[in-house]
């Protein structure tokens, strides 16, 4: 992590003007945020909440399926959220390499399928719309 400032950010600041660096540096750093906050809201918030006696009644992966969300929209919607749009494959299989995610959400869809256990995806507009919806709720 301590490399990556060297290598990134020590050439920027070392070849361009302080403040064309700085202006550089809180630019991508804002983009960034704007980006992963699109991403990261999209896990948990406005998913099922339940009691803990609730909770107790469901088997693990149940309950990771039904208090998590993947989006659907394929390639762009996977690249574009990093692999965060499979986070129902990233709680059952937290090893499970990124390229892999869309294969295995194939497999827990169909599994989740055959065995009647609810399967919470949305598109990325459907879980803004079910975020919102939530903030408004509190």
């Amino acid at each position: 992590m301590m490399l990556h400032w060297v290598l990134i950010w020590g050439p920027i600041f070392y070849f361009l003007p302080l403040s064309s660096a700085l202006t550089t540096f809180i630019t991508l750093y804002l983009a960034l945020s704007i980006w992963l906050s699109l991403g990261f809201i999209t896990n948990h918030l406005g998913c099922e909440v339940f009691s803990l006696e609730e909770s107790e009644k469901l088997s693990w992966m149940e309950l990771q399926m039904r208090t998590s969300r993947s989006l659907k929209g394929g390639i762009f919607v996977h690249w574009f959220y990093g692999g965060l749009n499979t986070q129902i494959e990233h709680h059952l299989f937290p090893n499970a390499p990124r390229f892999n995610l869309l294969k295995v959400q194939e497999m827990t869809r169909a599994f989740a399928e055959k065995h009647k256990i609810k399967y919470f995806e949305t598109t990325p507009i459907e879980a803004y719309i079910q975020i919102n919806r939530a903030i408004k709720a509190y």
